[in-house]
């Protein structure tokens, strides 16, 4: 901040701490902390956020409403494209921009609600966008008269510009003096007449000078005389007034020769944009200079591109040159016609002098059009409009001549522009001066001299330039630069980027200066003033949802782009439960290629959803956010709620949901829960959704486990996860919590063991089970909790009994084996099957009490998931060696030898031979 920019206090109490950090963009935070053993300690600190350079409303309104086209120039710019294609799609976007800047100035001026309150910000803009336009885009594109571009820009934006240094504009006393005409003509009071008013012909010179013919005829149509010729049947009376008539005579030349004047086609389609530009313009070619009226025929280019409709356009000096001529003698012998004006004079001296006055300023009189103007740049347009043709002045080009007028020329190149400006400032630059009078000298001399280095220079130290008018401005001179029109060697100096302190960047005229990197930044000129505006939008945009419009522009930043993306997205207010607007937010950085920053917002989303204890949606979120770490962290989460919910199974979790009888069978139980049903884990739903994301959790990854048999049994289970890490075992045990929910809905509804929807719950179920045993993914701990909650699968009667083969469950009892161990076992180990330990060393010293100990539950819920492997076991090993033959027998002598399981625990190994077929002999034995 320089010594004499604005400054701004922020309230700080005696002996406190001022702290401060940086925001996001151009944003600062401060707090004032206050010690607590000071007389304000008690009454709390003072917190403080400043920002600058903050983005007006019609900056936001342009860049949203154009972003599609300028993102189309980037990609045809980035591709290197230097065709004619290019530069009209550059041209195409200037337009636009032009076109809203000119909305947006003229809704403001005209106070029409909403309209932003900017100081006139959109107006200065809207006429430094204009000229850099004329200049880099429609001159380098047409054929020449930048002189006629000139004039025609200051026609339309003279006015905004006169308001910003606070002089009365000639349009808002245009309209008043044209509203007192009016009022005059219905009134006996001659001096309630436009003429009447002391500024009517001053006024009427002005115009005129500056080329706004069809504003001056306008006003010459406001005269007491002309109103009183088109008064209706009063009107017949008037003209038999000899003084009327006079004075009627001489007007009516005067209106002649202003609707004759020849004028330079304009080669900038932003001349359309001018004060009185009609559809009733007129082609850019005449074959005479002698037609009247502000009609005109011929076809050429200059006619879609006219300043005024009241004025004929020429597209060729030739012609031009000509009709000037015979003009320029027409206007001679009216200002010679003594006659004329002395019959005008004895009714009215002051219409004689002011028809008089206005002849001298279009036959280019210096002392005409001296008075006629109020400073330099309105000097340097009447030079160009009724001098230069006539090749005087500074930057009067020679070229056709004819007739007995002077030689018939313009101001068509740069050159002759920058000769007239600066002849016209050191004629009239202590006139009206103004700082903003200065920058337009400036600039307009780096623009003739096609010096791209002065024109960024200019712009940027001028204090005036906003971010959106630099960042969006250097896209124009890119594609100048582009086409071959920068100068090679002028335009020499440092560029000094607003905010880049001492860094400066050599400057040529060519198009390096635009991708040289910046010692301050590193990145290039481009990048640099398109960073500074998204920078600007920040701060807004993060609350106000502008940060989409921040992202577009960050992704056409190579340097910077992701790393601002990312911290855009990091300080993005995120809900987690907004998922519409979160993924919104995604397709819009995929969209642009931020896939970082996409990244970042997934994570920021993970956390906030882990805050609010949604598991599964904080889960699902850092797995998309594919951060590993914080993917395990939220994960672990998961599993500890999987744990709980598994262990609530066993201990009285489900007592408390169940009701009626069930609820006393439940409590008569110990509370445990023999039913099969969902794990009553915290927001289900969303652990649910978590399979979509987590990896094998399709609707395959059970069937790819179950087929893999036995033989994908390896590696042993570890303290922690498993072989295959805990999102294996979550997305295994989410599949069987599913399976078991829907397993538990069916039988509700009273459906039989044969019912497809059992059938198909029964099948899921074991695929996941066998899948978490086969690759032993769950926690050693979890083993005897997750039996338990099996038991509804291994006393499944369906399928005729045979939903667990042999193989199977020789998978299980190995599982089951391993975890009790701590490690491996020995192929066929795992048949001995015991609670304290049976024959052939079984499950380890202590068994399946080995594992209840590890989940922290009585002993007792061992013997029940004992019961159930046994049967298990019993019930395929049957089905599989005797063909059904006996099978009654034999499970009755399961269910004795499980019915032994409640009487003595202390008992000694019991060994059953089963296989009436003479099949392989499984011990089954335990203390029960």
């Amino acid at each position: 901040m320089s010594a004499d920019g604005p400054t701004t206090s922020v309230p700080v109490a005696p002996g406190s701490r001022l702290h401060f950090s940086w925001g996001l963009g151009s944003e600062l935070r401060l707090m004032d902390i206050q010690d607590p053993s000071t007389q304000e300690g008690g009454e709390g600190g003072h917190a403080t956020q400043l920002s600058w350079g903050q983005v007006s409303a019609s900056n936001r309104i342009i860049a949203f409403g154009t972003a599609e086209q300028y993102a189309e120039v980037q990609r045809s710019r980035l591709a290197g494209t230097r065709d004619d294609a290019h530069l009209t799609r550059v041209g195409a976007y200037a337009r636009a921009v032009r076109e809203r800047l000119l909305s947006l100035r003229d809704a403001g001026a005209g106070g029409a609600e909403g309209a932003d309150d900017d100081g006139g910000l959109a107006a200065l803009e809207a006429a430094l966008w204009q000229l850099l336009e004329v200049f880099f885009v429609d001159a380098p594109r047409n054929d020449g008269n930048l002189g006629e571009d000139f004039v025609s820009w200051l026609a339309t934006h003279g006015d905004a510009l006169a308001a910003l240094t606070g002089q009365p504009t000639l349009g808002g006393r245009l309209e008043e003096l044209k509203a007192a005409g009016a009022g005059g003509s219905s009134s006996s009071s001659a001096s309630s007449s436009a003429d009447a008013a002391p500024d009517y012909w001053p006024l009427l010179r002005r115009l005129v000078a500056l080329g706004r013919t069809a504003e001056a005829l306008e006003l010459l149509d406001c005269h007491d005389a002309k109103r009183a010729a088109l008064g209706g049947a009063a009107s017949a009376g008037a003209l038999q007034q000899p003084g009327l008539r006079a004075q009627l005579e001489l007007l009516d030349c005067l209106h002649v020769l202003l609707k004759r004047l020849p004028r330079l086609a304009p080669s900038s389609s932003s001349a359309a944009a001018a004060p009185g530009a009609g559809a009733g313009a007129a082609g850019g070619g005449h074959g005479n200079g002698a037609g009247g009226g502000g009609g005109g025929g011929g076809g050429g280019r200059g006619g879609s591109k006219r300043l005024d409709a009241s004025a004929r356009a020429y597209g060729s000096l030739a012609e031009f040159g000509a009709a000037r001529a015979v003009w320029r003698r027409e206007a001679g012998d009216i200002a010679a016609a003594e006659q004329l004006f002395s019959a005008a004079a004895a009714a009215s001296r002051r219409t004689a002098e002011g028809v008089r006055s206005v002849l001298g300023v279009l036959l280019g009189e210096p002392a005409a059009l001296r008075a006629a103007t109020t400073d330099w740049l309105e000097a340097a347009a009447a030079e160009v409009v009724h001098r230069a043709p006539d090749g005087l002045g500074a930057g009067g080009g020679g070229g056709g001549a004819a007739g007995g007028g002077g030689g018939g020329g313009g101001v068509v190149s740069a050159n002759q522009l920058g000769a007239l400006l600066a002849a016209a400032q050191a004629a009239r630059g202590g006139e009206g001066a103004s700082g903003l009078l200065d920058l337009l000298a400036e600039l307009l001399q780096a623009l003739c001299e096609a010096d791209v280095a002065g024109v960024v220079t200019v712009l940027s130290n001028s204090g005036v330039a906003s971010s959106w008018l630099m960042a969006h401005s250097l896209e124009l001179i890119a594609a100048y630069v582009a086409a071959g029109g920068a100068a090679t060697g002028g335009g020499g100096g440092a560029l000094v980027p607003t905010g880049g302190g001492g860094a400066a960047a050599a400057g040529g005229g060519g198009g390096g200066l635009l991708s040289r990197r910046l010692a301050v930044s590193g990145c290039d000129l481009m990048e640099y003033f398109r960073l500074a505006w998204a920078e600007s939008l920040l701060p807004v945009g993060v609350l106000g949802g502008g940060w989409a419009l921040a992202l577009g522009y960050l992704a056409w930043c190579p340097t910077h782009g992701a790393a601002a993306a990312e911290a855009l997205m990091e300080a993005l207010p995120v809900d987690s439960r907004d998922t519409r607007g979160l993924e919104k937010a995604l397709a819009a950085c995929r969209r642009l290629g931020l896939g970082a920053a996409a990244a970042v917002l997934c994570r920021v989303a993970g956390v906030d959803a882990l805050g609010r204890g949604m598991l599964g949606a904080g889960a699902q979120w850092m797995v998309r956010a594919s951060d590993p770490r914080r993917t395990a962290a939220a994960l672990a989460l998961v599993g500890g709620a999987v744990e709980e919910a598994l262990l609530a199974r066993m201990v009285g979790g489900g007592a408390a949901a169940a009701a009626g009888a069930a609820g006393a069978a439940v409590a008569s139980l110990g509370g445990a829960s023999y039913r099969a049903g969902a794990l009553q884990l915290p927001g289900g739903d969303e652990l649910e959704a978590l399979l979509e994301w987590l990896p094998g959790g399709g609707s395959s990854g059970g069937a790819a486990a179950d087929e893999g048999g036995s033989g994908s049994v390896g590696g042993g289970s570890s303290g922690g996860s498993g072989g295959r890490g805990l999102a294996a075992f979550l997305v295994d045990v989410l599949r069987l919590s599913r399976a078991m929910g829907a397993l538990g809905a069916a039988r509700d509804s009273n459906a039989s063991p044969e019912n497809p929807r059992v059938t198909e719950a029964l099948s899921a179920g074991r695929a996941a089970l066998l899948s978490m045993a086969r690759r032993r993914t769950p926690p050693r701990r979890l083993c005897l909790p997750l039996l338990f909650y099996c038991i509804p699968l291994l006393e499944a009667s369906a399928s005729s009994g045979r939903l667990f083969s042999s193989a199977d469950m020789q998978d299980l009892l190995a599982w089951a084996g391993e975890c009790a161990r701590g490690g491996a076992m020995a192929p066929g180990g795992a048949w001995a099957l015991g609670v304290g330990g049976g024959a052939g060393g079984g499950l380890g010293p202590k068994g399946l009490g080995a594992l209840a100990a590890a989940a922290g539950v009585p002993e007792r819920y061992a013997k029940d998931v004992q019961l159930a492997l046994v049967r298990a076991v019993a019930r395929s090993h049957v089905m599989e060696n005797s063909g059904g033959a006996g099978a009654p027998a034999v499970l009755a002598a399961a269910g004795a030898a499980g019915a032994g399981a409640g009487v003595g625990a202390g008992a000694g190994a019991g060994v059953g031979a089963f296989g009436a077929s003479g099949g392989r002999q499984v011990a089954v034995g335990g203390r029960l």
